[in-house]
């Protein structure tokens, strides 16, 4: 980074001073704590019909999976955190695949260029019993070809529990816990931010044991909890300060990117 700095410094010097303010700048966490959304997707099949229901705020949300037979009254299978990706029905119509998306963190960024975030975990398919709610990660080979289920918000759908919604509050602190890190992880504080990704893995560890009692379903939380031990151990130096030049890096490729499109195509370093 020093270098691109005193490559720029010899062509352009007006933007030397505005290039090293990134060096400041600490990611967003973003606002968890504002107005609750609920939307839903449904999908049936032979007088069965499944829903998604999910509640968000902010970057956070969580997905209710819902199930009804014709002239039957719904019944709550599970929670999943994320929105939804969708929601389908196997050929024997005694289970749901449910492919979720997973939440995104807000990457390091200024507010001239275009929001950059990330996934924390890999999104996964499950497959849902209808007749016990029990979940099982599927394999790529496992999904059934069954077509994306209308994403209308459908007239009807069971409001979402009171358990949804204290599910909700529990992500949306465990989500802050691990954006804190990352704003640590930006300050060159790696032993502090390893820390703190180690305290944000145990409080989404903890939801499992919580909420379970409300739904959330222990297996897709996992998936978050190795994923944050992952970076924890990658916020450790050398890697750490690895990681925050990369994104550093990222920044300034946006920024030489919105000037060429603000300046009909010309590069900085252009006479």
């Amino acid at each position: 980074m020093r270098f691109l700095l005193e490559r720029l410094r010899t062509i352009r010097p007006a933007l030397v001073t505005f290039f090293v303010g990134i060096s400041a700048v600490i990611c967003s966490i973003g606002d968890v704590d504002g107005e609750t959304r609920r939307q839903s997707i449904s999908v049936t099949s032979d007088g069965q019909t499944a829903w998604a229901v999910w509640l968000e705020t902010g970057p956070v949300a969580v997905s209710e999976i819902w199930v009804a037979t014709e002239g039957g009254a719904p019944r709550r299978l599970g929670i999943f955190p994320g929105l939804p990706g969708s929601l389908a029905w196997v050929p024997e119509r005694d289970r749901l695949q449910y492919r979720e998306t997973t939440l995104n963190v807000a990457l390091y960024s200024l507010s001239i260029v275009p929001k950059r975030s990330v996934p924390l975990i890999s999104p996964g398919a499950w497959e849902i019993s209808i007749r016990d709610g029990s979940v099982r990660r599927l394999a790529g080979t496992e999904i059934v070809k069954t077509g994306t289920p209308s994403d209308a918000r459908v007239a009807g759908p069971p409001p979402p529990s009171k358990g949804a919604e204290s599910v909700l509050a529990g992500v949306a602190a465990a989500f802050k816990a691990t954006a804190l890190a990352y704003s640590t992880l930006h300050r060159w504080n790696f032993e502090e931010a390893e820390e703190r990704y180690r305290k944000a893995a145990k409080s989404w560890e903890a939801l499992s044991g919580r909420f379970s009692k409300h739904g959330l379903y222990e297996e897709p939380v996992s998936a978050y909890v190795e994923a944050l031990d992952a970076k924890a151990a990658r916020a450790k130096e050398p890697s750490g300060a690895r990681w925050v030049c990369r994104d550093h890096l990222t920044v300034i490729g946006d920024l030489l990117q919105a000037h060429e499109q603000g300046h009909d195509g010309r590069r900085i370093w252009a006479n």
